[in-house]
């Protein structure tokens, strides 16, 4: 069947702050629930790079939500229609990204966070997932 299909930077950076924006959604409470009782192998990964990044959950459960959005996205054919949902969507998923990190961490590293660390941030979450 061949490997997973790779998906473009435009995919990929959209699908993401899609998800960013559905952090909140109906679906969280029950992703956040499984990921700190460590129930999966995704768990467990995201817990090390947790770990290991220093970063707070939330961010990381982003891209899991993403997930949920990969089949849909993929099935849009149009690519202007895919880029207008990313463009819709960037600058408030930056934007939440950007407050949930500073509501969390230590006072003297909030200045020093800007849209590309939580953009990268997304970005090497995207690679341990998929």
């Amino acid at each position: 069947m061949g490997g997973e299909p790779q998906l473009t930077v435009t995919e990929e950076r959209m699908l993401v702050i899609v998800a960013l924006c559905w952090i909140e959604s109906r679906y969280t409470n029950d992703i956040v629930k499984e990921m700190r009782a460590g129930q999966t192998q995704m768990a467990q990964a995201f817990k090390h790079l947790l770990t290991s990044k220093n970063i707070i959950y939330e961010t990381v459960y982003s891209a899991q939500i993403a997930g949920f959005i990969v089949q849909k996205a993929r099935s849009m054919s149009n690519e202007r229609a895919t880029l207008a949902l990313f463009n819709e969507v960037t600058d408030k998923g930056v934007r939440w990204m950007e407050r949930c990190i500073k509501a969390r961490l230590d006072p003297s590293v909030v200045g020093k966070i800007t849209r590309d660390d939580v953009l990268e941030l997304v970005r090497l979450t995207l690679e341990k997932v998929w």
